[in-house]
């Protein structure tokens, strides 16, 4: 199987640019938290969601349709005729066969410190497997991309490109790399480096290269295939639509309806509120003396840190704040 660059209309033009812009946000507006958007499906697609905090562990069952979304810690499940196409808000596209069931570890854009250019930002999709099959296609690999698949026996992880991770019926697992380069780290054994076009086999022992898992029929998704002539137009299209740009495309109503509960929900789309920015014109010029005035230099800074000694205080927790 062999993702082409060719473009396809309208489609592309939406679902493309809101990847694009999804995945590269304004970092002054990005949000900690993603979501996962369903674009197109057949059969049965389920979210099993959080009803009330972790500690109490309450969850319900939800039937998802086109144009609702779930956030970071859903479980999402097709039965024997269910297949979906979703987009993942940090930049990636997902499409899932039948009988699949994962958990959407984490969606987000995170950071060490804050964040002052798109360089900054860590586009972060960690997702588990436990049964079935997945395509992830994410945009060109890049080291502010990462992409974890979990299995049963191992690892997968991703800086980009188009991967398949699928369940065999002995219970091994296949990763082929359509494009891009992967680390397998097997639950047992060394880490292996996959290349594009490249096949490898996981299981109880380890993981083993096998070129043959390129002619199996898990490799296909027929919905995706159908819905999306070309994946990586998606991806690559710059055009700057968000969640109403998705909603328009899927639903004709401009909107995207976020199933779950909303404390736990962060929009991560670019144009939904616009920052101002404040300019470095209007901040004082640093004052290296003891000048009333001014913005205070480094070493002044320095002076009065010292003098005040250690700082004490209490940060406060609600009780039903959840800690790592």
């Amino acid at each position: 199987m062999k993702w082409t660059l060719k473009s396809t209309g309208n489609i592309g033009m939406c679902l493309g640019g809101l990847l694009l812009v999804m995945g590269v946000l304004d970092p002054l507006q990005a949000a900690p938290n993603g979501e996962a958007a369903l674009a197109a499906h057949v059969g049965k697609v389920e979210a099993r969601l959080a009803t009330a905090s972790y500690h109490s562990g309450g969850s319900e069952l939800r039937v998802l349709d086109n144009g609702q979304s779930v956030g970071e810690g859903a479980q999402l499940q097709t039965d024997g005729n269910g297949r979906a196409c979703m987009v993942l808000s940090p930049g990636a596209l997902m499409c899932v066969a039948q009988n699949t069931k994962l958990h959407l570890r984490q969606l987000r854009h995170a950071s060490t410190g804050l964040p002052k250019t798109a360089s900054d930002l860590v586009r972060r999709i960690h997702i588990d497997v436990t049964r079935g099959r997945v395509l992830l296609h994410a945009s060109t690999p890049s080291p502010t991309l990462d992409i974890e698949i979990g299995v049963p026996h191992g690892v997968i992880r991703s800086d980009g490109g188009t991967f398949v991770v699928a369940e065999l019926e002995d219970g091994e697992w296949a990763v082929i790399s359509e494009s891009g380069e992967l680390k397998v780290q097997p639950a047992k054994g060394e880490r292996m480096t996959v290349s594009e076009g490249e096949a490898v086999r996981l299981d109880e022992d380890g993981a083993r290269r096998d070129q043959g898992l390129l002619e199996i029929p898990e490799r296909k998704f027929e919905v995706c295939e159908a819905f999306f002539s070309d994946l990586s137009t998606f991806i690559e299209y710059p055009r700057p639509f968000d969640r109403v740009g998705l909603g328009q495309f899927i639903t004709g109503q401009g909107r995207i309806d976020y199933v779950g509960p909303v404390d736990r929900y962060r929009d991560v789309s670019p144009s939904i509120r616009v920052l101002g920015r404040t300019q470095l014109s209007t901040i004082p010029p640093a004052s290296t003396g003891s000048k009333a005035g001014g913005r205070w230099g480094l070493i002044r800074i320095s002076n009065w840190y010292d003098q005040i000694g250690a700082v004490k205080g209490v940060n406060y927790l609600p009780r039903n704040a959840v800690t790592s």
